[in-house]
């Protein structure tokens, strides 16, 4: 999923989720990143 955040890295993104509880910090693009990834 980091490719999906600009080729952040998995901690970092982790980290940032975490600071923001969860991915509440970009719920509409989380949503959208999840159906790219599941297809």
């Amino acid at each position: 999923m980091n490719n999906a955040w600009g080729g952040a890295p998995n901690a970092r993104t982790e980290i940032h989720t975490a600071q923001s509880g969860g991915h509440t910090w970009f719920p509409g693009a989380t949503n959208r990143v999840m159906r790219f990834f599941l297809g």
